[in-house]
């Protein structure tokens, strides 16, 4: 049975839905790294759908397909902040410890650089890993971004999966997986398109074809969800800082002093869905600033509670629920 361009998957009878949504992403981005293929996979998604807790899933399932720890391996193959991808790469292209290594996720950081320099950044790292590093080391590559056209029509060509993620309210977020395609019967109009995954189901020697709609797969534990959380707020926070601290500095010259650090704060967090979601948690139906906010900015007590009044306010129109 041919693999690959009309047949994505073959995997056995099942009937739990988490478990063939695992089995299914195993097996379309693991079987082609194997083969020493590259993978991209590029997952879309409005802010608050559950974009980087998919990401970390799939994470998590490439990594434990090599029996390695994900938990132990997080900080190796999740790019927190664009500073950070030259070290990591060269670390799981080189470094012996990491051999079995085979995947990275460049998590979104649109709340860190302004939509041009995010838009090359992305175009940047496909194509550099593309080009540069799949002779070394074929992996699966993860990007999280807001939408699909913050890569180049000609970069698309790379992508394999475009995933898009939606999250209804009260239920757990469902993942669409697309396989894109060249359609070159126009040699000089080549085409950039997509179909539903599509293979089979095998069962005592039987195989049923299926076509794939919304795969549902296992958020992680709570304890990689924290540490996902804890360590992606202190990467972004600590860059966000110095550019609050940036702007500090100019408003003060011109104010010669005259100048509320409290509202800076709260205009500078409240421009967009994802700063605001950076800096919140939601606690039943109230959402708090959180915790490590007060030590990232250096604020007191008072400060803090100054802060999360009027963040609320201005977010929320008064009402923090």
């Amino acid at each position: 049975m041919y693999m690959g361009k009309y047949i994505d998957f073959i995997i056995p009878q099942c009937n739990n839905q988490e478990e063939i949504g695992s089995t299914i992403i195993e097996h379309i981005t693991v079987n082609r790294i194997k083969h020493k293929k590259p993978c991209f996979m590029f997952i879309t998604g409005e802010s608050g759908e559950g974009k980087s807790y998919s990401g970390l899933a799939i994470n998590k399932i490439i990594t434990e397909s090599y029996d390695l720890d994900f938990y132990d391996m997080m900080d190796h193959c999740i790019v927190y902040t664009p500073l950070e991808y030259s070290t990591k790469m060269r670390s799981l292209m080189f470094d012996k410890a990491l051999k079995k290594l085979h995947v990275i996720m460049i998590d979104e950081a649109r709340d860190l650089l302004s939509s041009k320099t995010w838009y090359d950044f992305v175009n940047y790292t496909i194509n550099d890993i593309n080009n540069q590093h799949r002779g070394v080391k074929p992996l699966v590559v993860i990007v999280i971004s807001q939408d699909f056209s913050d890569i180049s029509r000609s970069t698309r060509k790379t992508i394999q999966y475009r995933v898009k993620c939606s999250r209804p309210m009260g239920k757990n977020t469902r993942i669409k997986v697309k396989r894109l395609w060249k359609d070159e019967r126009n040699i000089d109009n080549i085409k950039i398109r997509e179909r539903s995954l599509r293979g089979y189901m095998r069962c005592n020697g039987f195989s049923k074809k299926v076509f794939v709609g919304d795969l549902v797969v296992k958020i992680p534990p709570s304890q990689i969800c924290k540490r996902y959380d804890s360590h992606s707020f202190k990467m972004k926070a600590d860059i966000l800082k110095r550019k609050i601290d940036e702007i500090e500095r100019r408003v003060q010259k011109e104010l010669y002093g005259n100048y509320d650090k409290i509202q800076q704060l709260v205009d500078y967090y409240s421009m967009n869905d994802q700063l605001r979601n950076l800096i919140t948690i939601r606690k039943g139906a109230n959402y708090h600033i959180r915790s490590d906010f007060k030590e990232i900015h250096d604020l007191t007590s008072s400060e803090v509670s100054d802060f999360e009044k009027r963040f609320l306010e201005v977010c929320y129109e008064g009402d923090p629920k």
